[in-house]
């Protein structure tokens, strides 16, 4: 071999390392891909984690059903879920000895999953009192009452019902009339105008589309072409702004959670511009959240015969609710949760420009002050959580979330149980021992 075919061939030698080395990284990159195509097509939960964050809420991950088949309630917590215990209530357990047992929908139940973080188990370590909750979101009156009795199985102390004026008489209504069930509550003179307006103009798909809506609008990536295709069905390129976002967490989390927030703000005033009919952007100061008063006022209108009846019938299961009571030697106190529309309108600092927004705030006082003089009538103890849940917004702290929905945050769940805790330490419930 002479001296140039040396220097060829040494020549070569690198370039070959250098090309088998591509090829090498070439050839684990397309088998890492196809490694993660695999893993997403079998785990949803790996598909969620590698797609951009606009993008996985289109994604279901299997669960357990959060509820079963009850054929007087129509349905109950499942016990086979995490969320509920054994009899299907969002408790972490059923305790040997109960104090006080607190009745009531999804503003009772709990954050999912986080039993105790629901104002039933903030009002117990308030009180030093044992509190069992038997809240089911999607349950109205006419449920509390029906299941009553099983609350006072439980041989407690007090009974609390915690009656959410922003769709308790809607739900009343829809029990007794759409359900069927406890039909002997309604009003017979309310029959025949109920059931015509009904069937001239249907209340429950309406209600059903306002109260579900989960159109909204998101932020997609920026820029187009090659890398917002790589982002939305590259896998390595999700895995990378997976580490990349985990990392962000470690280093500032709290500059990654405002960022978050200001996303998630942007999204939701990007909802309300969509759907004005809707969504209403509320800021006052430091406050800000979207309204949703279309829903709410729909289920406080009582110039509509239907809820009228709903009011009429969720009175009168207060009533049986305090008679029941009472036969069991049992106190009943009921806790008034306003809608968040009604909590931020304390913060208003001029007249109601949303024409929604000002008749839903009239139409809940008005059903406010009935309810109220109801209870004073019969001296069943009552406290408004309104007075607990504006103070802290007043304070310059928001007990709901800057989102649509209209349930409370950690902080508005602390309120409403200081709220009730006045019934229980202030006498105005007597509890027998």
């Amino acid at each position: 071999m002479n001296e140039a075919q040396s220097e060829e061939n040494g020549s070569r030698r690198p370039r070959h390392r250098w090309l088998f080395r591509s090829t090498a990284i070439i050839a684990s990159l397309v088998l890492c891909e196809f490694v993660l195509h695999i893993a997403s097509a079998l785990s949803p939960t790996v598909r969620r984690a590698l797609l951009p964050e606009h993008l996985r809420a289109s994604v279901a991950v299997p669960t357990v059903s959060p509820t079963v088949p009850d054929p007087i309630l129509g349905y109950r917590g499942n016990p086979a879920s995490k969320m509920f215990d054994s009899a299907g209530f969002p408790n972490t357990e059923i305790p040997d000895h109960v104090d006080v047992v607190v009745i009531g929908d999804s503003q009772t139940q709990c954050p999912v999953g986080e039993p105790y973080k629901a104002w039933p188990a903030v009002l117990g370590r308030l009180t030093n009192l044992t509190t069992y909750n038997m809240g089911i979101g999607g349950w109205g009156p006419i449920d509390y009452l029906s299941v009553l009795d099983e609350a006072l199985a439980h041989e407690p102390r007090a009974i609390l019902v915690g009656v959410y004026l922003g769709n308790d008489l809607f739900d009343a209504y829809r029990v007794a009339y759409h359900r069927h069930h406890r039909e002997d509550l309604r009003t017979p003179e309310a029959i025949e105008t109920v059931n015509s307006v009904e069937a001239s103009a249907p209340i429950h798909d309406e209600m059903l589309r306002q109260f579900t809506s989960r159109a909204a609008a998101v932020t997609t990536p920026s820029g187009a072409g090659c890398r917002a295709w790589l982002s939305e069905h590259g896998k390595l390129y999700g895995a990378a702004r997976l580490m990349k976002d985990r990392f962000a967490v470690m280093v500032n989390p709290e500059r990654v959670e405002a960022t978050r927030r200001q996303r998630l703000w942007r999204q939701q005033v990007d909802w309300a511009e969509r759907y004005p009919d809707r969504g209403l952007v509320f800021e006052r100061g430091g406050s800000r959240t979207i309204l949703t008063p279309a829903r709410r006022h729909m289920a406080l209108d009582l110039t509509d015969p239907r809820m009228a009846e709903g009011l009429a019938l969720s009175l009168r299961v207060l009533d049986k609710c305090d008679r029941r009571c009472r036969e069991a030697g049992v106190s009943l106190g009921i806790v008034l949760i306003p809608t968040k529309e009604s909590a931020f309108h304390a913060l208003a600092d001029a007249p109601i420009a949303d024409r929604m927004l000002a008749e839903l705030i009239k139409n809940e006082e008005a059903v406010r002050s009935r309810v109220v003089e109801y209870l004073d009538e019969r001296r069943i103890a009552h406290v408004d959580a309104l007075g607990s849940l504006s103070d802290h917004l007043a304070n310059g702290e928001q007990p709901y979330p800057m989102t649509r929905d209209g349930h409370p945050n950690v902080l508005g769940y602390q309120a409403i149980a200081e709220a009730a805790a006045t019934l229980l330490k202030g006498g105005r419930l007597a509890m027998s021992e």
